[in-house]
């Protein structure tokens, strides 16, 4: 008796959530704003007029120079939208509930910058109109040749050029050795001498199938 109505309870919920699927609605999307490209072309000159000459001045020492507290970058927009270690700073389009306009508003600590006073109350709204035109930017502001780890623009340490593959190709004179009778070509020369020098003797000679034995291993 209890088996069954296991089963049919089972059942009655499978129906149910079969059910609830087939009826859920799709989700809407969001439509696009009609006036987006008019906003990110006036962020962009806004930006380029006075938000970029104040990130730089007033902030980007410690976000985005030499140093990123907080792990807050704003060098890029890319890293502006990621926020740092306590969570995104802004909100796209929506300046007031932006932190970073509250924190440099000083209505919320830290206040920024943190090392000098409050932005002056133009520069402030500059700022949050920026944001609330999509806080478009034309260029990273610090720039950057290239990254450090690209091989295209790697250069040779002055030291490192007395390294072997860095010389100009030359003929090398083969070196005098111990046993001239050792040697079957130029190169066995260079290769004793190596082994003179840590007074080291060579293997004997070996037959065919030792040789590729030893190449195996």
């Amino acid at each position: 008796m209890k088996a069954a109505i296991c089963r049919s309870f089972c059942g009655f919920a499978l129906f149910a959530l079969a059910a609830s699927a087939l009826n859920a609605e799709e989700p809407v999307a969001r439509p696009l704003d009609p006036q987006h490209a008019a906003k990110m072309k006036a962020g962009l000159e806004l930006f380029q007029k006075d938000v970029r000459q104040v990130l730089v001045g007033r902030c980007v020492k410690c976000h985005g120079g030499e140093k990123t507290e907080g792990k807050f970058d704003l060098n890029t927009r890319d890293a502006l939208l990621k926020g740092g270690e306590e969570g995104a700073a802004i909100k796209l389009n929506d300046a007031k509930q932006s932190r970073l306009v509250r924190l440099i508003s000083h209505t919320e600590e830290p206040n920024m910058p943190e090392d000098g006073a409050k932005l002056p109350d133009a520069q402030i709204a500059a700022i949050a109109k920026w944001i609330d035109l999509g806080a478009p930017y034309d260029r990273p502001l610090v720039e950057q040749d290239a990254t450090p780890d690209a091989w295209i623009h790697r250069l040779v340490d002055v030291k490192a050029r007395d390294f072997w593959s860095f010389q100009p190709l030359r003929r090398a004179e083969p070196p005098r050795v111990s046993n001239e009778k050792w040697c079957a070509t130029p190169i066995d020369r260079f290769v004793l001498a190596k082994l003179d020098e840590q007074k080291l003797a060579p293997n004997t000679a070996v037959d065919r199938r030792k040789l590729i034995r030893r190449a195996y291993f």
